[in-house]
């Protein structure tokens, strides 16, 4: 049996690869958090960011899926919110959008799937939105604390 493409194993990881690269999305956060100037959006973004990679290493392990949809829900919102603020070409949109493509030409049964391969695109498609969400939250305005918006 095959999920997002590669063989589910048996013993207590099933997709060792996917889970593995799922790490690229707390990574992506822990960036987020030490980065400066530090925001509201940036934050909430890591957060999410955060929910979605042990979410995604908690599916590819065991199938639950709870986790990683709360952290989905965050961060397609909170780079909504981004990019509506960024107003402007965002590098990060492309990128994920790329890794869109990755996801769905190696999705199970799609033209890029090999099961048995430990080159998997569903673990490039990992890396590819963790890397593409950081920098929409990176790239969306920010205000001084203390500041107040109209």
């Amino acid at each position: 049996m095959e999920l997002d493409c590669e063989l589910i194993r048996d013993g207590l990881i099933g997709q060792p690869v996917n889970a593995f690269s799922s790490l690229a999305f707390v990574v992506a956060a822990i960036w987020l958090v030490f980065s400066r100037p530090r925001s509201t959006l940036r934050l909430v973004g890591a957060g999410g960011l955060v929910l979605v990679g042990i979410g995604s290493i908690w599916f590819h392990s065991t199938g639950a899926s709870l986790i990683h949809n709360a952290g989905l829900v965050v961060v397609v919102a909170t780079s909504s919110v981004a990019i509506w603020h960024t107003r402007r070409f965002n590098s990060g949109a492309a990128i994920v959008a790329v890794g869109l493509m990755f996801w769905w030409t190696s999705r199970s049964g799609g033209a890029l799937c090999d099961p048995q391969s430990l080159l998997q695109g569903h673990a490039l498609w990992h890396v590819l939105a963790a890397t593409g969400l950081s920098l929409i939250f990176y790239s969306a305005p920010t205000r001084p604390t203390g500041e107040r918006g109209t």
